[in-house]
């Protein structure tokens, strides 16, 4: 445990900054909860300080503390000198992790109006798509029926065997087309899903 205090002391000093218990836990290669226990045992040996940036947000969660070194002012003649650097320091500290949590709650914020935004681009593509493939269905309908319906038809023939001429010919199409339609959607609908490779590298970038 004292290797880790001193790697953590050392990682602090080194850094310069308000550090969150994530990150310190991450780039040292440390459990969460050994890192936090370890940082407030500095800090209730006055080692560390601890900051809590203020956030407005009503989901803010408290247990994103900051830590750095506690500020040692170079000047001690003066208490009042002391005293007013200190403050200075901390203040300075208070502000940077109040900005660097904004920054970080922005990113995400972002991230995810992003993440919508390309669902929503993905389904208007596939809909666009598959609107595409009815007009071309009812197109192919009718020009199938135009070009053929003439050369089914007997005048000869009774009502219901000529439209059962054209039922056994508009049937086994229209069936077709459906299922043409229907595989496109389902194709679609895989390939510009959020896991896709296609999805993240391809279509939408």
């Amino acid at each position: 445990m004292c290797d880790t205090r001193e790697t953590i002391l050392e990682y602090l000093r080194t850094q310069g900054i308000p550090m969150t218990v994530r990150r310190i836990s991450q780039d040292l290669e440390l459990t969460r909860i050994s890192t936090y226990q370890e940082l407030e045992k500095l800090v209730k040996e006055q080692e560390l300080s601890r900051i809590v940036p203020i956030s407005t947000n009503p989901d803010y969660d408290y247990d994103e503390k900051y830590y750095t070194i506690k500020s040692q002012p170079q000047d001690a003649s003066s208490p009042s000198n002391t005293s007013t650097e200190a403050s200075a320091i901390e203040s300075l500290n208070q502000r940077f992790a109040t900005l660097d949590y904004g920054l970080k709650e922005s990113i995400k914020q972002i991230s995810a109006e992003n993440r919508t935004l390309k669902q929503q681009l993905k389904s208007i593509y596939s809909n666009i798509l598959t609107l595409m493939g009815i007009f071309v269905a009812i197109f192919a309908l009718i020009i199938t029926n135009v070009s053929a319906v003439a050369s089914i038809i007997d005048p000869l023939a009774s009502p219901t065997n000529n439209l059962l001429s054209v039922l056994i010919l508009n049937v086994p199409l229209v069936f077709s087309i459906g299922f043409l339609l229907l595989f496109t959607r389902i194709f679609l609908c895989r390939l510009l899903s959020t896991d896709s490779k296609y999805s993240n590298d391809g279509i939408l970038g």
